[in-house]
């Protein structure tokens, strides 16, 4: 019968589902600014789970002495709901003045180089104070069950399992549709209300449902002399297996996220989806421990078959994780034919079958933990807040061992086979120690387990290589585990060609059409005679662009930003591209974001040149207006901007918005055709050449890999500004709030997408303005001509006619005989058969 108890039932649980689908649509928003505002790094990612951790656990603590002081909890909830709305307005507030800190100047005088250590301070308490008040939820909540007439491994389970419920939930919907739609200021704002109107319904419904908090207070002294007393002889124990439990879960959930980095499309998508199939493990990890704890006497055993559980499955997911690319992604990639399917579904399974076993034992760990502790009904939201204090402390520390330690030092596999031996050692320590009634043969099998567990962290290093890697026979030249990624360089058996992979991304394509792409990116600035002495590169690569400027002798020093720094080690297998640039006294590489550097130097340069991976793949915050805005506060006045922009992978809209958001910053944009690819340049000024100095300019270039005509150069300029702002007119500017490139639609990986924008481009080209004192503009034209056939033939390449391809190209060929490199790309054509 559904009675008065019931109902109150209903509406904590609610409250607690509810409230946990904020707290975790809170932590993927503050991932993403922090992203935006300290660079999209493990670091940073490490800086938001931390705070979380120690947030939730220190307000579990302190809130749960709180809670059981207070005479009225039902009050202090409603309080709660209320004042977690509010902060976490204020948090998103606070979080707003990063950049500003970094350009304050009386900050910067008194804190020198030291801001960086002060920002991520800031940042760290920031969100470690959205966090504090959550903390209080589980442990006042769980007070209240237990006084409508549950026992306490009910009132534990029925708290963690609407908690982690929510989260679940809530991580999904920050990923796929509120970070998209409302964006980051919309989803606070949402989130925060509903918070309030939580805390004005609970109190209204607990009043109309008569709660009574003397009642609360003689139902728990009812049940104080009913628990039984396990919990009372052990409570040292419980805290020792929920810290180690909380340690290695975080420790391998960070490890986890860096391997599948190494595995999947890396999208905002990926990351809600794995983090929410952690998070559900916790539920159903609650639910078991609802199931199997009927038995008080079986607790201890329970928990310790539960730590030894979870490094076997650890283990076992390293040995998932290795075949991963031939058992899984590969046959996968070969089915699935839709891209929702094939960006959606390698990772779905993938944690299924790895990070939900160890989040199931997670929680079910947590949960037997919190009861064993929970000696007194009265007493059960400072028991459950210091079990659920000492396992976020253990999460707290974990995501830094993960970062700065492990992956650097050990790499990601041994990572997860030393989880795995602690949680066994442990496991097996313990139950020796305490003497826990188990057959002497499972005793000898976990001694056993344990052994081999241990002996592989010792064995040869087990390299883990992308998919798209092993989808060829090729020979490994070069292998590298970086915090932020995995580096390989490795040797086609056949065509003895080199391809090197930033995880799953190809850093750079070996084809005709790519290098020709980053040549362009960089002899534009000196072509147009800019000449820039002061350059800054977004993006190192494998050098391709960086060797190109330093090849212009006027260049007196370049600073690379790359976010993973190792990548210089994997240039020596390109010195014929890129000249050994790594040895130019000129260049200096660091280790940064991108975009970070920006935001937080005050160094001005003559050009900034950007190439970073694909919008969707991402690097969505190298392309919205934000950046572009950085990027035109750090030039000079005679600056220069010249920006690295795809066709593939972009819906025609999304690539007409980019165009749009460079020249909303840009009013003086040029748009270059780098065959298969675009380039944008931006520059301060209005851009004329004059074509004399062009030549002069053109003549200079000694590049084997770019055809240096300069009517041929010149002709790859096809928009100049005012043809430009025709052909974007209707397009949306994409900001970091809102961003569709970020949160993209799964249609952009449709092939046909590169024919859509290529055709949009081809029907709106007209003559420029930009080029003056032409000496041949007949000569010239013709080129412009046989650009814009060849751009047609291209069209129908990537439409699969390739005979109509090569049709276009002899047709421009005789538009156009001068032009060399048509005779080239007949001859590469002809090779390919």
């Amino acid at each position: 019968m559904f009675n008065k108890f019931n109902s109150q039932r209903v509406i904590l649980t609610l409250v607690v589902f509810f409230t946990s689908v904020s707290f975790l649509v809170y932590e993927v928003t503050w991932d993403r600014i922090l992203g935006l505002y300290l660079g999209t790094t493990v670091h940073a990612s490490t800086i938001v789970i931390s705070a979380f951790m120690a947030g939730l656990g220190l307000g579990s603590l302190y809130l749960g002495k709180k809670a059981d002081k207070s005479k009225d909890p039902v009050r202090f909830l409603v309080y709660l709901l209320a004042t977690i709305g509010l902060v976490n307005l204020l948090v998103y507030l606070l979080l707003q003045l990063i950049p500003t800190i970094y350009k304050y100047n009386a900050i910067n005088d008194v804190l020198g180089d030291s801001i960086e250590i002060f920002v991520y301070a800031f940042a760290l308490s920031v969100v470690f104070s959205s966090a504090f008040f959550i903390g209080g939820i589980m442990p006042i909540v769980s007070r209240i069950y237990l006084s409508l007439g549950n026992n306490i491994s009910s009132s534990i389970g029925n708290t963690f399992a609407a908690d982690t419920f929510g989260s679940s939930i809530g991580g999904l919907l920050a990923g796929f549709v509120l970070l998209r739609y409302p964006g980051m200021k919309g989803t606070v704002f949402l989130v925060s209300t509903v918070n309030i109107l939580l805390a004005i319904l609970t109190n209204i419904l607990i009043k109309k449902n008569k709660y009574s908090s003397k009642k609360l207070e003689e139902s728990l002294d009812d049940k104080k002399i009913k628990i039984k007393t396990v919990g009372r002889e052990l409570p040292k124990l419980s805290l020792v297996v929920a810290f180690v439990s909380g340690l290695t879960g975080l420790i391998a959930q960070v490890v986890w996220l860096r391997i599948f980095k190494i595995y999947l499309t890396n999208t905002s998508y990926t990351f809600s989806l794995i983090v929410s199939v952690i998070i559900f493990g916790y539920f159903i990890g609650s639910l078991l421990f609802k199931k199997i704890t009927t038995d008080e006497s079986d607790i201890l055993k329970n928990l310790l078959l539960g730590l030894f559980s979870a490094g076997i499955v650890v283990a076992l997911g390293v040995l998932v994780f290795v075949n991963a690319p031939q058992w899984i992604i590969i046959p996968l990639h070969e089915t699935l034919t839709t891209p929702a399917s094939r960006i959606l579904l390698p990772p779905v399974i993938l944690s299924l079958l790895t990070v939900l076993p160890q989040a199931v034992i997670a929680g079910f760990i947590f949960t037997t933990a919190a009861r064993l502790y929970s000696d007194n009904s009265k007493n059960v939201s400072i028991s459950f807040s210091r079990v659920y204090f000492i396992n976020t402390i253990g999460g707290f520390i974990g995501p830094f061992i993960a970062a700065f330690l492990l992956i650097p030092y050990v790499g990601v596999v041994r990572s997860l086979l030393i989880v795995a031996f602690i949680n066994v050692l442990v496991s097996i320590i313990l139950i020796f120690k305490m003497k826990v009634n188990i057959p002497n043969s499972i005793f000898i099998i976990q001694v056993i387990l344990m052994l081999i567990v241990g002996g592989f962290i010792f064995a040869p290093r087990i390299k883990v290589m992308p998919p798209s890697f092993s989808m060829n026979e090729r020979e490994i030249l070069f292998y590298e585990e970086a915090v932020e990624a995995t580096l390989v360089v490795g040797k086609d058996k056949i065509s003895g060609v080199n391809y090197t992979y930033f995880n799953n991304n190809s850093v750079i394509g070996s084809s005709y059409d790519a290098i020709k792409a980053v040549k362009l990116l960089g002899h534009i600035p000196f072509l147009t005679d800019h000449n820039p002495k002061k350059v800054l590169i977004v993006g190192f690569g494998i050098g391709v662009t960086t060797s190109t400027v330093l090849s212009h002798k006027e260049v007196e020093s370049v600073l690379c930003v790359e976010l993973a720094e190792e990548l210089k080690n994997a240039a020596k297998f390109y010195k014929k591209l890129n000249n050994n640039v790594v040895e130019d006294p000129r260049l200096q590489i660091i280790g940064n974001d991108g975009r970070h550097y920006l935001q937080s130097s005050t160094e001005k340069f003559d050009l900034i040149s950007s190439d970073p991976t694909h919008p969707v793949l991402g690097s969505g915050s190298l392309y919205s207006q934000e950046y572009f805005q950085l990027c035109y506060d750090h030039l000079n006045d005679n600056g220069m901007v010249t920006q690295y922009l795809p066709m593939h992978k972009l819906l025609k809209k999304d690539y007409a918005g980019i165009l749009k958001t460079f020249k909303s910053v840009f009013p003086n944009t040029t748009l270059w055709l780098g065959h298969t690819h675009t380039l944008l340049v931006g520059t301060k000024k209005p851009m004329k050449v004059d074509f004399a100095k062009f030549k002069e300019n053109a003549a200079k270039i000694k590049d084997e890999y770019l055809y240096s005509n300069p009517y041929s150069l010149a002709s790859f300029l096809i928009y100049d500004s005012n043809s430009l702002a025709k052909l974007v007119e209707n397009a949306i500017v994409c900001h970091d709030d809102r961003s569709y490139l970020d949160f993209f639609e799964m249609d952009s990986f449709l092939p046909m997408n590169w024919t859509y924008n290529a055709v949009s481009i081809l029907k709106n080209i007209k003559d420029t303005d930009v080029f003056y004192n032409v000496d041949d503009t007949e000569l010239l034209n013709r080129f412009r001509v046989s650009t814009k056939i060849v751009l047609e033939g291209l069209i129908q390449s990537m439409s699969g006619n390739s005979k109509g391809y090569v049709q276009k190209l002899y047709e421009a060929q005789r538009v156009n005989p001068e032009n060399q490199e048509i005779s080239f790309l007949i001859k590469l054509e002809a090779m390919k058969k």
